[in-house]
């Protein structure tokens, strides 16, 4: 059996996601085939792992042309399965599994919603209301839906689509043995030179809108007022950091702020933080929230969406108000003048991650799937 991932490459929780799965699935027997629509530091990540993956570059949107280039491929690499994620990578590869002369299924995992990322219908212009067409008309196309969390799933449901065409897998991921969070001897410690006794607080994600970093720069501000030895490490990259960088600079505490840039070195990421926040405006299930906790991290993240679901209020994090960088602020505050509390948090979190967020569970429940659509397709008539 032979998967096609269609997908961006500009980073993120689905390419992440996407990389996992093609990394893991070989030892169910599984073949698997990345196509990025996008170059990026996503690229690099899958050559130095060694995957099979090809660039077709979106020179703009719609490409018509891609349609077809998508389509030989899942000819000629005898694809059976085309799984799409992301706006883009759903459009090319649903279109090019419909009009492709061999038969598969074509499967979607919905990491969020795009209206959602934008704020609501009133803040979608001409370009993003064009995206989100293309988007649902093109659902009809497709013959199964994976949802990375129950309420998105329920979301899915109230939007029309049938219980026997959606799957909830959630995110999974592997998990350190070692689950002490004291690592202030890390690599990334050294490399900016943090010392072993500061106090780290990070957040990890793309510099965009929708992840609200000026949220935590304006808490951060807050609490250096109390706390001067803390660093706070922003991990990722994009389009924000010059605008980042200047508020950083306006609220007078560039030295106290690091901008590592974007890291394919996770596990480093999470050993040299002692807090991970999350303070985006909308999120699916926060794939950053697992791989914290998986290291015993004590979480502080902004109530939306599906962030519930793995951050439960004083048990295995904090959560705060959207927007209410008073309320981040006091979070942080909390946790770092209480350090019985971030290490109870941080042991709640690790337990809720070995139990329903093993990477184990998500390549199985993922095989499984793949296996019951593949056997669905070949015992039916028109090969669909």
């Amino acid at each position: 059996m032979k998967i096609l991932y269609p997908i961006e490459g500009d980073g993120g929780g689905a390419i992440t996601h996407v990389l996992t799965l093609a990394s893991q699935l070989e030892k169910w027997k599984i073949e698997t085939f990345i196509v990025f629509i996008s170059s990026g530091p996503s690229v690099d990540t899958a050559l130095n792992q060694g995957l099979n993956f090809k660039v077709l570059p979106c020179r703009f949107f719609p490409d018509f042309t891609l349609i077809r280039r998508f389509a030989n491929i899942i000819e000629k690499e005898k694809v059976d399965i085309v799984h799409t994620h992301t706006i883009r990578g759903n459009f090319y590869g649903r279109m090019a599994a419909l009009l492709s002369r061999r038969p598969t299924v074509s499967m979607t995992t919905v990491h969020s919603f795009l209206i959602d990322e934008l704020g609501g219908s009133a803040h979608i212009g001409l370009k993003q209301r064009m995206l989100y067409h293309r988007e649902t008309l093109t659902r009809r196309f497709v013959d199964h839906f994976v949802s990375v969390s129950r309420t998105l799933g329920d979301k899915l449901l109230q939007e029309e689509v049938k219980q026997d065409r959606l799957s909830v897998i959630c995110h999974g991921i592997p998990i350190p043995a070692n689950s002490d969070n004291n690592f202030h001897g890390s690599r990334l410690r050294s490399e900016f030179g943090i010392k072993k006794k500061e106090t780290v607080i990070g957040i990890v994600g793309r510099l965009v809108s929708v992840k609200n970093h000026a949220l935590f720069l304006l808490a951060a501000e807050r609490v250096l007022r109390f706390i001067p030895e803390v660093k706070f490490l922003i991990i990722g990259d994009g389009a924000l950091r010059a605008d980042l960088e200047k508020l950083t600079s306006d609220l007078n505490i560039s030295e106290s702020v690091i901008f590592t840039g974007w890291r394919n070195d996770i596990e480093e990421c999470m050993k040299a933080i002692d807090v991970l926040v999350l303070c985006s405006t909308t999120e699916s299930q926060g794939l950053v929230i697992l791989e914290a906790m998986s290291f015993a991290l004590p979480v502080i993240a902004t109530d939306v969406n599906q962030v519930r679901e793995t951050v439960i209020n004083g048990r295995t994090g904090l959560l705060i108000p959207s927007n209410d960088d008073e309320a981040l602020a006091e979070a942080m505050l909390k946790l770092l003048k209480n350090d019985n509390l971030a290490k109870r948090l941080g042991a709640q979190g690790r337990a809720l991650v070995e139990d329903k967020y093993s990477l184990e569970k998500m390549i199985h429940e993922t095989a499984n799937l793949y296996k019951m659509m593949d056997e669905r397709k070949r015992l039916s008539p028109n090969g669909r």
